[in-house]
């Protein structure tokens, strides 16, 4: 039985998910820096377009917007460009329907930008477990899976979880 579950709709001035994307360049900044890149960095999901005059090169990184920023391609100084992906799907997506040459795409490994955490041991099973889900209520980030698992912990499981979910809505 769900003894708690609320959606708590949000307006993009208070959407905490979008501080998650903030997370995220904070994490991929770090990963580039400790494989020794340099180069200055720009995340068009949030528009920060850099100012790159110079001959150096530039790291794109796409993120989960990539889709919509592949029309930009074209206006962009490919010999002046090294871009990242989350995903090797994503970089074979690049390279067999946009054309992009292989050497041109990088994949930055998730387990270098999410630790591991270590075992949990000892979990006070007398306090409710918390879930709490923080970004977009769509069909690409598998909302639908977290519910059916949240369900099948509630109906088969002697511990009491609570989940809260925080995020925008799709269109």
């Amino acid at each position: 039985m769900i003894k708690k579950f609320k959606i708590l709709p949000t307006s993009t001035d208070f959407d905490l998910s979008y501080r998650s994307i903030d997370m995220l360049e904070i994490k991929i900044s770090n990963y580039l820096k400790s494989i020794g890149n340099t180069h200055p960095t720009w995340y068009p999901d949030n528009d920060r377009y850099p100012e790159n005059n110079s001959k150096e090169i530039l790291n794109v990184v796409l993120m989960g917007g990539f889709i919509k920023r592949i029309f930009d391609i074209p206006s962009w100084q490919l010999s002046k460009i090294l871009i990242w992906v989350l995903s090797q799907k994503t970089k074979d997506f690049l390279v067999e329907s946009v054309g992009l040459a292989p050497a041109n795409i990088q994949v930055i490994p998730r387990y270098e930008l999410f630790k591991k955490p270590p075992t949990i041991q000892n979990i006070n099973t007398a306090k409710p477990i918390h879930i709490i889900y923080s970004g977009r209520f769509s069909i690409q980030k598998n909302f639908d899976v977290l519910l059916k698992i949240f369900n099948h912990l509630d109906k088969n499981s002697k511990i009491e979880f609570k989940l809260f979910c925080f995020g925008g809505y799709d269109n």
